[in-house]
């Protein structure tokens, strides 16, 4: 079992998982190092620790699972920055389905979507955001949650298996194809936000 100060939550450290593989040590190691942050982290963004157990279960396996499978010896890669990276993404998709979380352009590539001027542009900034949202391929969706987190496209690639490069030309393509459709869309009669004609450069 791991834990934290003060009669903190708990989270069951295995050695194997549900089909009886063993957990790697590697992996187990960077999670007892991430712990702590990992309980202040769902704290802050669901008012309810001990969902950090559960998310950290899945988290240390979904890794060592992954670090098996693409036949990565122990201790020789960045395990705590791979299960730093997954266990973000489960809180965010977790605090997504819990309603605890607003999609919104708070990355700069967004930002340039709009010229924010006063609350109505943020309004509409925000409204047309959520219009693009439903149009981006799941994957487009996916890379921009870890963009929101701030993960680089190296070690969003080394997570999801696929060369970082194909990752970031697949992702600016669909985004570059959604804004031009809610473009098109817009110049036929529906208003999207100010100044949203203006797209956001490579990073």
């Amino acid at each position: 079992m791991a834990t934290i100060p003060d009669s903190g939550p708990m989270w069951w450290d295995r050695d194997v998982d549900d089909r009886g593989t063993p957990i790697r040590a590697d992996v187990r190691q960077a999670a007892h190092k991430l712990w702590p942050e990992a309980v202040r982290r769902v704290q802050r963004a669901l008012s309810d620790p001990p969902e950090a157990a559960e998310l950290m279960e899945i988290t240390v396996v979904k890794i060592s699972r992954h670090l098996d499978r693409t036949q990565q010896p122990p201790f020789s890669t960045n395990a705590p920055a791979l299960l730093q990276l997954h266990f973000s993404q489960e809180l965010r998709r977790l605090a997504m389905r819990l309603g605890r979380i607003e999609l919104v352009g708070e990355i700069a590539t967004l930002e340039e979507l709009a010229v924010v001027e006063g609350w109505t542009d943020q309004i509409d900034r925000r409204l047309y955001f959520k219009q693009m949202w439903v149009l981006l391929t799941p994957q487009t969706r996916t890379l921009l949650i870890m963009r929101f987190e701030l993960h680089p496209w190296d070690l969003i690639g080394a997570k999801l298996g696929v060369p970082a490069v194909a990752l970031r030309k697949a992702f600016w393509r669909d985004l570059r194809e959604v804004i031009s459709r809610l473009e098109k869309r817009g110049s036929s009669g529906d208003k999207g936000p100010k100044n949203s004609r203006k797209r956001g450069r490579r990073k």
